[in-house]
């Protein structure tokens, strides 16, 4: 009989082995769990995105359609009512408390063709890789993005999106929303998947909106920057597209070399060294070809071809460049780098990624 109950109890426990494979099964079937209702709700938010991009696109043009130009910001949209819901401007992705979509709107002419991008979204890139873009035209897309690479720095920091500013390692991949600054004799470059680059000198303040493929069909890389101080050279790429949204106007090239200078002031002067540029205020557009040198003013002329009604004007004198005062930036702090969809690397103070 006591062997009986002494077997019989051993029929009711558990080894230690099988209960370490069950603990084991549970702690996977857990995992799996969470990251299904993680990729749920990352797709959610994703949805919820691209619809408040459309709701922005639809009041953009209605303030074009009322004002005749677009707004000067997005927040304009709130002030005069075309957007109603005071969380129309905020990703549900973004985890900045006071994130705006404002960040990555770029300032378009209103007769600007349809296939620019006004908005874009880099908060959703580790989703397949795909960044979201609102068009001029009432629509939204969602195209492939391509990361960027820090070649060189020294003096510079790099601050992502609701994170502190890291000193800037070269080689660190670079993505939508990353904001990248140096400090008086400082200097960093920026190459892109497609070979164009921004080559940053001192007390210059930029940020990478989105890279993106903007044609699956012919792998055509559109890039959007934004430069709010400093002097930086842009080499793009021929055949790729490149814009740069400054304080009062927007260049936009399609294969050039072109130098912004911005003062601390938001004013500057757009240079063109090959080439030519499209600048682009709120109410006017122009070109401008090699050799000369233009300010971004915000009160653009309309250049002679571009509009049948414009009469003939004189081309702009070459006049130089103004030198940028020194602004401190924040001092950098060694923090984990953001792994955004395909960062690679430990992301630590003194080594690459």
């Amino acid at each position: 009989m006591k062997n009986t109950m002494r077997k019989t109890g051993r029929r009711r426990g558990l080894s230690l082995v099988q209960l370490v494979v069950v603990l084991g099964v549970i702690s996977m079937l857990a995992t799996l769990l969470f990251n299904v209702f993680s990729d749920g709700r990352a797709s959610a938010r994703r949805a919820q995105c691209d619809a408040k991009l459309k709701t922005i696109a639809l009041a953009l043009d209605a303030h074009r359609q009322e004002m005749r130009i677009f707004p000067a910001s997005l927040q304009v949209l709130r002030e005069k009512h075309f957007l109603h819901d005071e969380d129309d401007l905020h990703c549900p992705a973004d985890l900045r408390g006071d994130g705006s979509y404002n960040d990555f709107y770029v300032i378009r002419a209103a007769r600007d063709d349809s296939d620019l991008p006004t908005v874009v979204c880099p908060f959703h890139e580790n989703i397949n890789g795909q960044g979201t873009q609102a068009f001029k035209g009432n629509y939204t897309k969602q195209f492939m993005t391509r990361p960027a690479r820090l070649e060189q720095a020294s003096g510079a920091t790099i601050e992502r999106p609701g994170q502190a500013p890291v000193a800037a390692i070269p080689g660190t991949t670079l993505r939508g929303g990353d904001r990248i600054r140096t400090a008086a004799g400082g200097a960093a470059v920026i190459r892109f998947a497609d070979n164009s680059s921004s080559e940053l000198q001192g007390n210059a303040d930029v940020t990478l909106l989105q890279s993106f493929v903007a044609s699956t069909s012919t792998g055509t890389l559109y890039t959007l920057m934004r430069q709010t101080l400093g002097n930086v050279v842009h080499r793009v790429n021929h055949g790729s597209k490149f814009d740069v949204a400054t304080p009062t106007a927007t260049a936009g090239a399609l294969g050039t070399v072109f130098t912004i200078n911005i003062n601390p002031s938001g004013t500057g002067t757009l240079s063109v060294q090959e080439s030519r540029v499209a600048l682009v205020g709120l109410k006017h557009r122009e070109v401008v070809q090699t050799g000369q040198t233009v300010p971004l003013s915000g009160s653009q002329r309309v250049a002679p071809g571009l509009d049948p009604n414009a009469a003939p004007e004189a081309q702009p004198t070459a006049t130089p460049l103004p030198t940028p005062t020194a602004t401190p930036i924040p001092t950098p702090t060694c923090a984990p780098d953001r792994n955004n969809g395909g960062g690679n690397g430990d992301g630590s103070c003194g080594s690459g990624r």
